[in-house]
């Protein structure tokens, strides 16, 4: 979602999302150095929650219905109090843009009201484009969102990338949505793991992952869950899902199993609660790492060996990786429910 603040030192309105490779950030409007610097923050306060809402509709569809133009009108003409009582409406996105409205009442300019339509304008077609699998411009902040359901274009994108660079890439952290790139990744780990434990003889998927003591950092839990469920005859969507609606619920203060015996040990969901679907994807690329690791140790590589060489081991292993990937291509955009193992 879009961020928005008030800098009391030049009564800049600021805008603020991220990118995936960090924020970026563009002045709104410059406030009258009269305005108060409470109307500033109410203001980046009101405008915050308005893009949350709006967000919604991307993350959760059936939480909010983006309706661009009774939510624009509200900016201009809000709700004001009479009485000493105010209407609220029952649609979040149109009650949280009669907030902001009231907030430029507040402001009381013109200028400032025009620049920030302008923006609401901008923060609600990127919903809608990212909604439709586009994360060009505004609408690649969600590259730092979580959803259930992946676009079919974005998985394809991401599938393009792994294809250029099995290994993964800074693009697909910053070009494809997460959950769709943890497809695709999803498909690609068991291609890489197939392949590695064709090299090395290894049996499971965690004694593969385990296999060389020097590397580090590696889930091999959620790698194994994920591999496991592709072997069952699970598609890379259901699998994904399984793992990010678990975290995504965790987030939400809905928990699964018993809670009523504080003796219990605690249970945990795999992923980060906060960020289950970009989680997912940086564990299971740095899965296919590991399993490129293994596989080049696999090829006679060492310490010893220089640039050259380890480029040719790296190139075997990728061309390996992709023709695994081609011959069980079909899985990657099936979207049947799965039959998860109990």
């Amino acid at each position: 979602m879009t961020t928005y603040a008030f800098d009391p030192t030049t009564s800049h309105l600021l805008a603020t999302w991220p990118t995936g490779a960090g924020a970026t950030a563009r002045t709104v409007a410059r406030l009258n150095t009269r305005t108060t610097e409470r109307s500033g923050l109410h203001l980046a306060k009101a405008l915050t929650a308005l893009s949350d809402t709006a967000w919604l509709a991307y993350t959760d569809p059936a939480a909010v219905e983006i309706r661009p133009a009774p939510a624009l009108r509200a900016l201009r003409r809000p709700h004001l109090p009479r009485a000493g009582l105010l209407y609220r409406e029952g649609d979040p996105l149109l009650d949280g843009a009669h907030d902001v409205g009231r907030e430029l009442v507040a402001v009381g300019s013109a200028g400032v009201s025009r620049a920030v339509v302008e923006d609401v304008t901008a923060d609600l077609d990127a919903v809608e484009r990212a909604r439709c699998g586009d994360l060009s411009g505004r609408a690649r902040q969600a590259v730092a969102l979580t959803r259930l359901d992946a676009s079919p274009v974005q998985v394809v994108a991401a599938d393009r990338l792994l294809h250029e660079v099995p290994m993964g890439s800074e693009r697909l952290f910053t070009e494809v949505e997460p959950i769709a790139a943890a497809v695709a990744a999803a498909h690609w780990l068991a291609a890489a793991v197939e392949v590695t434990q064709v090299r090395t003889g290894a049996g499971t998927v965690r004694d593969l992952l385990l296999s060389d003591p020097d590397i580090g950092g590696i889930d091999v839990e959620t790698a194994a869950v994920i591999v496991d469920l592709l072997d069952e005859g699970n598609p890379p969507l259901p699998a994904a899902r399984c793992l990010v609606q678990a975290a995504a619920l965790t987030a939400r203060g809905m928990i699964l199993g018993r809670r009523d015996d504080p003796t219990d040990d605690p249970q945990f969901t795999l992923l980060d609660p906060a960020r289950p679907a970009p989680c997912l994807l940086e564990r299971l690329v740095r899965a296919v790492q590991a399993c490129g690791m293994v596989h080049m140790r696999h090829q006679g590589l060492d310490d010893r060996d220089g640039p050259d060489r380890a480029a040719a081991c790296l190139q075997v292993f990728d061309e390996e990786v992709r023709r695994a990937a081609e011959r069980a291509g079909d899985r990657l955009l099936r979207t049947e429910p799965t039959t998860l193992a109990s």
